[in-house]
């Protein structure tokens, strides 16, 4: 029989916010704390992410609020501070918000605007701004915020590992959770590929996999995992300091300089965006059966007239990954009252790299029992939504009419 092993607190899943927390935990002091990672740090949804740092809330994601704000600039400063000592790929290049010729970017742009309090740019502005990257006869205009920067999220969980790591923490890679029961004298025991590992508290952050963990403890949340895919290209001529470009209208493209070559991505709706919705998370994602990279340059070539690289470079590399949704759009960060010592931070809302370090340090406040918290736990709390949803499917209807009802209300606002 394996030796058993102790720690005051667990956390399963090394991507971004399992990282993220555990770092918190012990800037906060919460004795032995064990990150357990069923692959290698930042190797799932976190190695796809974008890496874009950006106040999103300030009007790109308008059912988003002052909140949600606190969480961004924290994340902003934290990674900040964070580049000083670790490479994690951070570059203070600013945000800059486009809107498309269409109608609907003009109306995008004015959200923008009339939430974050800044001047819309015009057209040759935007195109003076990134040195003729993007060309003025293909926009509305734009909002830059030069507070936005990029990271590579994959080395920023990283990085995050490494700092928890010198602090006194323990992280454990390679090492799958078998499963997870309940201790007769409190606290939890999980089996893993390892053995035994006793812990009074457990932090649940394993993104797609997070209510696989929760059903072997009788408890499921309203959380869906949708496929994303970020895509890489040929080289291509890129000004420098260009800044990360996001469109706010449409399909929402990103793109990004990434050494030398763009990284973009955007929305889609045809599979595999929905291929894990009540499904068990696989393993991996990169061999899912159905591809949605002519889909994606289809949408980039409608958008050559503003930015005439995306027509004239192939992609190389694509990459898939899973991020969660909630039905009101914010993430869970909290303990569950039904199952006293378990706590989940989980559903990014697609912005899981910014929000990550906001999300950590609450998360590890919740966990220590602080009196006063940075931010107002309540609009995160995991079990807020009773017993409102029951599949996953009802997850994604909701999230969408949260979404529409929005921004429809920050359209109006605007006008």
């Amino acid at each position: 029989m394996r030796r058993m092993r102790h720690a005051d607190v667990a956390v399963v899943g090394g991507g971004i916010l399992g990282c993220s927390a555990a770092l918190h935990l012990k800037l906060r002091d919460a004795g032995r704390v064990v990150l357990i990672e069923r692959d290698a740090i930042g190797a799932g949804t976190t190695s796809a992410g974008a890496g874009l740092l950006a106040r999103w809330s300030a009007g790109f994601v308008p059912a988003w609020g002052d909140d949600e704000l606190a969480l961004e600039s924290y994340g902003l400063d934290f990674y900040r501070e964070l580049s000083r000592g670790h490479r994690l790929g951070h570059r203070a290049i600013g945000m800059l918000f486009i809107g498309s010729a269409r109608a609907s970017g003009r109306r995008g742009l004015q959200a923008l605007a009339h939430r974050d309090g800044g001047a819309v740019l015009t057209p040759g502005e935007v195109e003076r701004l990134t040195h003729g990257f993007i060309r003025a006869k293909g926009v509305a205009g734009g909002v830059f915020d030069p507070r936005g920067a990029r990271v590579s999220a994959a080395a920023a969980a990283r990085a995050l590992a490494r700092s928890f790591s010198t602090r006194g923490g323990v992280a454990l890679e390679h090492e799958p959770v078998g499963s997870v029961r309940r201790r007769r004298a409190g606290g939890f025991v999980l089996e893993t590929s390892a053995g035994p590992l006793a812990c009074e508290s457990l932090v649940v952050a394993a993104g797609a996999w997070t209510n696989a963990v929760l059903r072997r403890l009788g408890t499921w949340l309203p959380l869906v995992p949708l496929v994303a895919t970020r895509l890489t290209t040929e080289p291509v001529p890129t000004p420098e300091a260009l800044p990360a470009i996001q469109f706010c209208d449409g399909r929402r493209l990103y793109v990004r300089d990434d050494d030398g070559r763009l990284t973009w991505g955007c929305g889609y709706e045809r599979p595999p965006r929905y291929a894990l919705v009540d499904r068990e998370a696989p393993h991996r994602r990169d061999g899912l059966e159905a591809d949605p990279v002519p889909e994606m340059e289809g949408a980039a070539r409608e958008l050559t007239e503003a930015i005439p690289a995306l027509g004239r470079t192939g992609t190389i590399r694509a990459v898939h990954g899973a991020p969660c949704y909630t039905p009101d759009l914010r993430p869970l960060i909290g303990e569950l009252p039904s199952q006293p010592g378990l706590f989940v931070v989980a559903g990014d809302n697609y912005a899981g790299v910014t929000h990550a370090p906001a999300a950590g340090r609450l998360l590890a406040e919740l966990v220590t029992g602080a009196r006063d918290t940075s931010v107002d736990p309540r609009p995160y709390r995991p079990e807020r939504f009773d017993d409102e949803y029951r599949t996953e499917a009802e997850v994604v209807s909701a999230m969408r009419l949260t979404g529409a009802r929005t921004a429809l209300a920050a359209s109006r606002r605007a006008a």
